[in-house]
Parts: structure tokens; C-alpha cells; sequence
């Protein structure tokens, strides 16, 4: 058993019927090609190997990818390819070298220190992905399927909820872990398939522009943080409310300005090209 490194913000499943009831959720199929971020001991790796066509772990612990090399080094598997360890920090995985083996499921156990990071790493990749199912803070999980008018919606929400469909799929005890972390949590999945509102966006960074601009400064109403971004004559030609507060807009709503921005700025670009 390995003994948790505090600055990698580790904190080992030990109970194999959570990470039974995880590989359940997520339904693995004989075809499918598995990236797990932070194998750890293996205790989630160990539901896949064997099931799918392949498992890429990816552990940043030189003494985890040690352990895991022996846990999971069976002639046949090895044989097979079934599985294959990589000893990288997967925020600096290049995640094109899964380009060969169509849409990959992401799934994990990760530091939840980096959640945000990863979750943005996956967005930025979804060509490449089918969903990502990890295990978060309850609390994050909860922001990221907030609707509009509370508190929880967020910066986090309206990107997953524009990119993917997020649903919680059960909530997790601090008792499954060591060491026991100080919050409860949550494995959420991000189907990214059926992130049919991003079929609408004109732009993908425009719009995250747009979104972090607005809810870096959630208290003040759109006229005066979009104002750090465009000029008084364009937004005066936006037909939308302005007087509205990022968190009273829908992610939808958030589409149709970032789109009405965009092609007021590509409509000036012409008249001053003339």
C-alpha cells in the first residue's frame, strides 16, 4: 500500500464495491479505449483491464506507476496490449496521441485540487472524447449542474452545461478514502456527444471569453463588465439586457450574446474595410 503524497493532494479509493459501482455507471464496452487520470494503486483500473480494448493509465507518481507496472504486468495482458502505463502529468498530456483510437472515455479518481483544470483540459479535447466520468467535490459537482439565479452557477456550469450534458451520478462518503479528505463527493459524467448547445456557439473562444469576463465580476451587470471589452458604439447596437447579472443568464442566453458580439465586431470589421 503506498502512502499518500500530501502536495500531489492524493487520496486513495479503498473501497472496491465505490469503484465497482463506478465502472457500472460508466458501462465500459468491449471496444472502448479507457484514459485514466491518476491510477493510483489501480483499484478503478483493475474494473476496465481486461473488459475493453484497452486501458491507458496515466499516473504522475513515479512509486504509483512502479506498483502498477507489477499489479497489472500479466504476460497476457501485456501480450494483448490491453493495458499500457504512462508516467506523465496528464494536464501535460498531449491528448492527440489517442487520435488513432476514435473517441476515448476519460474516467478517474483525481486530485481535486486540479478538477477545473482537468474538466477545461477535456472541453478544450471533446473532439477526441466521449464523456469523462471522475470523482470531484460534492460541492463543485453541484456547481456544475447549477441552473441560472443561485449561487452555485458559475463560470464551471455554464461551460460544462455548453459543451456537454453533466449529470451527478451518485454521491460518495469521505470514508472511501485515505486519507479521509475533509469534504464529501460526487462522480459526475460530462457527455460530451450530447453537448448539442455547442453546435450553436460561432466561436469557442470568443464565448469563454465572454462567460469569464462576465462572472469575474458577477456583481456588476453586463453593460459594465462587457464594457472592459467593447466600446460604448458596439454595445450600443446589441439588442439584449444589459442591466441583467451573469448569474440571471441561461447558458443559452449566454450563446446568443456571445453570437450577437461576434458578428456586431465581424460586421464593423467590413464597414472598415470599405
Amino acid at each position: 500500500m503506498l502512502r499518500p503524497v500530501k502536495y500531489l493532494g492524493q487520496h486513495f479509493l479503498s473501497d472496491k464495491n465505490i469503484a465497482r459501482k463506478i465502472a457500472e455507471a460508466v458501462n465500459p464496452q468491449p471496444d472502448d479505449v479507457i484514459v485514466e487520470i491518476g491510477a493510483g494503486e489501480g483499484f478503478l483500473t483493475e474494473q476496465f483491464v481486461g473488459r475493453v480494448k484497452k486501458v491507458f493509465a496515466v499516473e504522475v507518481d513515479k512509486r504509483a506507476v512502479d506498483f502498477l507496472k507489477v499489479r497489472f504486468g500479466a504476460e497476457e495482458l501485456v501480450r494483448e496490449d490491453r493495458i499500457e502505463i504512462i508516467h506523465q502529468d496528464f494536464l501535460k498530456l498531449d491528448l492527440k496521441m489517442f487520435e488513432g483510437f476514435g473517441k476515448v472515455r476519460l474516467i478517474g479518481n483525481i486530485p481535486y485540487s486540479i478538477t477545473s483544470s482537468i474538466i477545461f483540459k477535456a472541453i478544450e479535447n471533446r473532439n477526441l472524447i466521449k464523456d469523462l466520468t471522475i470523482m470531484v467535490q460534492l460541492e463543485v459537482a453541484m456547481r456544475i449542474v447549477s441552473n441560472p439565479g443561485v449561487k452555485d452557477y458559475s463560470i464551471l456550469s455554464v461551460l460544462c452545461q455548453a459543451y456537454s450534458k453533466p449529470e451527478i451520478l451518485f454521491r460518495v462518503s469521505r470514508n472511501v478514502f485515505y486519507p479521509k479528505p475533509k469534504v464529501s463527493s460526487a462522480v459526475i459524467r460530462l457527455d460530451f456527444e450530447k453537448g448539442e448547445l455547442s453546435e450553436k456557439i460561432i466561436d469557442d473562444a470568443f464565448f469563454k471569453k465572454i462567460v469569464k469576463t462576465a462572472f469575474n465580476k458577477r456583481r456588476k451587470i453586463l453593460k459594465n463588465t462587457l464594457a472592459e471589452l467593447f466600446d460604448e458604439e458596439t454595445l450600443s447596437r446589441l439588442n439584449f439586457d444589459l442591466s441583467l447579472r451573469p448569474e440571471q443568464l441561461s447558458v443559452e442566453e449566454f450563446i446568443e450574446l456571445s453570437n450577437m458580439l461576434y458578428e456586431i465586431l465581424e460586421e464593423k470589421n467590413k464597414e472598415g474595410g470599405r
